[in-house]
């Protein structure tokens, strides 16, 4: 039982630090993007992101289309009876 609660307490320990370092690696990206847009739209975004909490990661998501079968290639072959 002592090395299962062990396990556990590792196990969300190593969770916590992937989440901060998550956390971490958004705000980065935020400020990168905001760099490139510039002042004015930073200020739109953070006007933005203020009333939309989990919306991010949704508008983050790009579908992309499933990519078309390849054609097959048949050949017909003709014997002389």
């Amino acid at each position: 039982m002592r090395s299962l609660a062990t396990c556990v307490d590792s196990i969300r320990t190593e969770q916590a630090s992937r989440r901060e370092a998550a956390e971490q690696a958004a705000a980065e990206i935020d400020s990168l993007a905001a760099q490139v847009r510039g002042p004015e739209a930073a200020a739109e975004t953070t006007e933005d992101d203020e009333g939309a909490e989990g919306d991010e990661t949704a508008a983050a998501v790009v579908e992309e289309p499933e990519p078309e079968p390849a054609p097959m290639v048949t050949a017909a072959v003709s014997r002389p009876h």
